[in-house]
């Protein structure tokens, strides 16, 4: 792999994305050395840039629309997220240039709303109902663990 860690993000059309300023920000904000890019990557060559991660010496890119979900076939393995949720997010290359597929969009929504379940820190009320219902899913792909009941049994 190359040093310093180059990462990036791939997806067409992916101009519009503001990933790699937010990656820079925090690389330097951290003193990390490494980079974060853009790669436009078109449907019709995204197989030739999974094979070619690798030899470029990329840590990992994260993936978006239109690749979430035909990048899997590509890869030599898919984490239990990835599995869960169907579609892949981010591939990681492992020390011995194995791709794996990550899926941590379910993760994002996971820690926020296990958050909301707690008391509100300014006293008010918080809305529950719509929240408990966004965590059914959450749950059925293992990501949720259930929520023991306070109080008598």
């Amino acid at each position: 792999m190359i040093e310093p860690a180059v990462a990036g993000v791939i997806g067409w059309p992916i101009s519009h994305s503001k990933s790699p300023l937010i990656h820079r920000f925090w690389l330097g904000k951290l003193g990390m050395d490494g980079d974060y890019s853009r790669f436009p990557v078109a449907p019709g060559r995204l197989a030739d840039f999974v094979r070619a991660l690798p030899a470029m010496g990329l840590r990992g890119v994260n993936v978006t629309v239109p690749h979430k979900l035909d990048c899997m076939a590509m890869l030599a393995g898919l984490a239990p997220s990835a599995q869960a949720v169907g579609a892949v997010n981010t591939i990681i290359a492992d020390d011995d240039g194995q791709l794996i597929g990550h899926n941590t969009d379910v993760l994002g929504i996971a820690g926020p709303a296990e958050r909301r379940d707690q008391p509100d820190p300014a006293g008010g009320e918080q809305s529950r109902g719509s929240d408990r219902e966004r965590r059914v899913p959450l749950r059925a792909v293992g990501l949720l663990r259930p929520r023991r009941r306070r109080g008598p049994s």
